[in-house]
Parts: C-alpha cells; structure tokens; sequence
C-alpha cells in the first residue's frame, strides 16, 4: 500500500528515462527523489482513510491488511466484522468480506463484549457478550442494554410487509405488548395505553395481576359471605336451596337451586334458558368455595349445620373406594365402613346396575346396611349369586 512502483526512474521531457548522475548534480540539475514521491503516496492514502471514516464510520476493506478478530469494515455498502485473525499479505483477494461465502473470517453481525476470547458467530446478529461482568447470577449489578426514554420501547418489526409488528414497551411503570399492525415508523398518534387502544396489552405478572375487567371471559371471585353461590348468565347467584338425593327435585324457574347427585357425585344448578328451567351440570364442577365452611338449613328445620357435618351423618360405602362393578373385590371398603359406623348406625349402599363383589375373608353378618334400591352382591370366587335385598343380615 506504501510503496508504489517505478519511483526510480526520472522522465524526461522526450519521454526517455535517465539517472542524470553526480555530473548533472553539480550543474544544478534538479531529480524528483524518491522519498518525496512515497510521502506524496503516503498522505494521499492517509487522507483517503480518514475522509472514509468520517463519511461512513468505519474503514473500507483492503487488501494485504492483518485484520484482528473484531475489525470492522465495509465493504460493498454492508458492514463486517472480523471474527477469524488473517494476515492476508499473499494479496489477491482471498479474505475478500464478498467473497467469504462461509464466514470464515467475516460475519455481518456485531459483537461488543469485554471479554478477550468472545467469539462471533453469522447467525447471532447483534451480540453482547459479559459487557461488564458480573460476579452473582441473582443480584441486579449492572445492565447488558439500557433503554431509557420517557417510554421506553423496542420495536420488534418483520421485513415482510402483510405481517403485524409489536412494540415492547414500558409504560407509566407497565411492561405492555402494542401490535401496531404493519407501521414501522412511529405515527405520533398510536397509544401505548391499553386503556385507550384496544391493540395494547398488558403483561401480566406476580407482582401485577389483573382483575377480571382486565380478562375477557374472565370470573370474578365468588362473595366470600359463608353463602352458596352458583354461576348463572355470567353472574355469580346465592343458592337459596340445595338438595341431596338420587332423584333429581323439581326445578324452579330463578330461584337458583342447587342439586347434589347421590348416584353420579354430581352438582347440578337450575338454570332458567328463557323457555325452561333445568338442571345443568356446575362448570366448573365443583363450586369454588370451601363446603366445610357453608352452613345448610333443611326446609322446615331450623339449625343450619355445615356440609361435612350432614354428609358425615350418612356412611356411603362409595366414601370408601366400593365400585359394584362385578369386577372389583369390595370386601375391604365394607370393612372400614363398618369400622366408621356409629353404634347402631347403618351404612348406605348405592345402587350402581351391577354386582357388589364381596371375597368373603371376613364375616360382615353383623353390619347394617340400607338402600334406596335393589343391591345385587357377589362373591370372589366369580360364582355369583344374587342377593336381591335392601339390607345385609
């Protein structure tokens, strides 16, 4: 780059090269010397470099350059970055940034990092690597990239034009989602208030949870007044009563009933379609709020006691893992049934279509039993004979 050619030769006016030697010297001929030809080449490349640099901010590549890993050239309007040491002092272009089709020696992304042996790769892009290294990896000790703005945004755009863009953005103290559509460029007029455009979101966390105006479709917490409440038109409804059998009561148009099924462990509501009142499976299934702390009152009593307290009143043999399905030993869930029993108490079979399968280890002649139904039972051994009954002796 520093040594041009032919600057030995001196041109005269007839177009021939001479030395003029000590002789013409001494008469006061005067040669160009070299030297002041390789500065004029010299400078000529220094203020070259220098009017680039501060045109585009970065250096053109050339050849017979050592570059470093983390030189930055440019090179056909598209900025490099060296990420493989080379000395190309062969020339001809081997370590050309155009010609580099593997990325070798040159990457289009940017690394900034204050580690010695950070390395780049095409396909990271913009890297940050331990810009200022940290010593603990839960404690806040520094930033790797510091947005500071009066709202301050990030832009995540796609070259394709029919494709929505988002902005990332704090807000007032609020990290928000905004889809801006297929802007680019700010208009001036598009809100990040989720409150005022209807494409701003907030992203919603531990530290700051909605509220049910906040999420479509979303259920408001049930009253916390010891009262039943039940889901009806998109509104929370005081039970005003709750039956507990195998046959479904007679629904009452808005009244807000509640119904338990003994038979298929079931809640259902009433719920009034604007031509008929029926009862419609819970959905949710189970109503969310704690039975343990509901008190009931039975029509006509006048005592309201709390759910595990009136179902504890009955021993059903299904609380203890009985199937009756003919296939199942249900020995062991009469046994601790009857362990459950209160004196004289009896526990309640419900009818189930099939066999109670029962093995026969242990005498189970003194429990008592009642039933709505007819219960058929077996035995084990797979010879089954029905017992049609509605109490074992």
């Amino acid at each position: 780059m520093t040594t041009p050619t032919g600057l030995e030769l001196v041109w005269a006016n007839a177009g021939g090269t001479t030395d003029p030697g000590n002789a013409k010297y001494q008469l006061g001929w005067v040669a160009e010397i070299p030297t002041f030809q390789n500065f004029n080449h010299v400078l000529q490349a220094l203020d070259k470099a220098k009017l680039s640099y501060a045109e585009a901010d970065v250096y053109p590549w050339q050849d017979l350059i050592a570059y470093a890993v983390g030189a930055k050239v440019e090179r056909a309007d598209i900025r490099y970055t060296c990420i493989t040491a080379h000395n190309d002092s062969a020339g001809t272009d081997p370590q050309d940034p155009t010609l580099d089709t593997t990325n070798s020696y040159w990457a289009t992304g940017i690394l900034l990092s204050a580690e010695a042996n950070a390395v780049l790769s095409q396909e990271e892009g913009l890297k940050l690597d331990r810009i200022n290294k940290r010593t603990s990896k839960t404690v806040w000790q520094g930033n790797d990239t510091t947005l500071n703005n009066e709202s301050a945004v990030l832009a995540l755009n796609t070259p394709t034009v029919a494709d929505d863009n988002f902005l990332f953005a704090n807000v007032q103290g609020k990290i928000v989602v905004v889809n801006v559509g297929t802007k680019t460029i700010p208009d001036g007029t598009t809100s990040l208030l989720p409150t005022v455009n209807t494409n701003a979101h907030h992203v919603f966390h531990e530290g700051n949870q909605p509220d049910v105006s906040q999420v479509t479709n979303a259920l408001e917490k049930n009253p916390e007044d010891s009262v039943l409440y039940g889901r009806r038109d998109g509104n929370w409804v005081k039970v005003t009563a709750t039956s507990i059998s195998i046959a479904p009561p007679p629904p009452t148009i808005g009244n807000g009933a509640m119904w338990y099924n003994l038979e298929d462990g079931t809640t259902y509501v009433d719920i009034y379609d604007g031509d008929s009142s029926q009862w419609v499976p819970t959905s949710p299934p189970v109503v969310p709020i704690n039975f343990n702390d509901t008190l009931i009152k039975s029509d006509g009593s006048n005592t309201a006691r709390d759910l595990s307290a009136r179902f504890a009143d009955i021993v059903n043999i299904k609380d203890f893992g009985a199937l009756g399905d003919n296939i199942n030993d249900d020995e062991s869930a009469f046994i601790s049934a009857r362990a459950a029993l209160k004196s004289g108490a009896a526990a309640f079979i419900p009818v189930t279509g099939s066999n109670y399968i029962i093995g026969g280890v242990e005498d189970l002649s003194n429990m008592k039993t009642f039933s709505y139904g007819e219960v058929t039972f077996g035995t084990s051994s797979g010879s089954i004979a029905p017992i049609h009954t509605n109490l074992i002796p």
